[in-house]
């Protein structure tokens, strides 16, 4: 039960902080105003957070938990398939809003560090050094098409998008898992 209430603590304040990004900076939100929009007190907030960052951090690593573990199992040899493509594509729509004022904040690097550690935690254990970079390069490509796509307005298709990727991809040599 703590568990469920920890966790809810949490996305309350990372939607609370997603919702006030929206018309503050980062550096004008307090954390009175954050945890008043969040419904928990500022004791909640110390005891899981030291700094706003933090409470973003925490809520990018869930996203990209929850996205691996939709889509892990079918596609953890295949992640440079076209259908993965589209599927990360989708998934990073899903939270345009999120991703629009990490970037209007200048803060849109949080995921790409968020995205490598979780690689880097995921692929030292599992992956031989090959497709550990394989991983880092595919993370970094895709995320940096998403990021243009987003400020573009997301005009094209996620298909569209994952038909030029797939397309142009380099050819990932012997070994290669496509």
């Amino acid at each position: 039960m703590k568990r469920v209430r920890e966790n809810s603590s949490k996305l309350y304040m990372a939607k609370a902080l997603i919702e006030l990004m929206k018309t503050k900076a980062l550096d004008d939100i307090s954390i009175t105003m954050l945890t008043h929009k969040a419904g928990v007190s500022r004791m909640s907030y110390y005891r899981y957070f030291s700094h706003k960052i933090e409470v973003l951090e925490n809520y990018l690593d869930s996203l990209i938990e929850t996205y691996y573990k939709e889509v892990d199992e079918k596609f953890r040899f295949e992640f440079q398939s076209r259908e993965h493509i589209v599927q990360s594509l989708r998934y990073f729509k899903k939270h345009a809003d999120l991703m629009l004022c990490l970037t209007r904040a200048n803060l849109s690097s949080l995921m790409m560090e968020r995205l490598n550690a979780y690689v880097f935690q995921r692929s030292g254990r599992e992956e031989s050094k090959e497709m550990k970079y394989q991983l880092f390069y595919y993370v970094g490509a895709i995320y940096n098409v998403y990021i243009e796509w987003l400020k573009g307005g997301l005009k094209e298709s996620e298909n569209d998008i994952a038909d030029i990727i797939y397309r142009f991809r380099p050819d990932m040599g012997e070994g290669a898992l496509l």
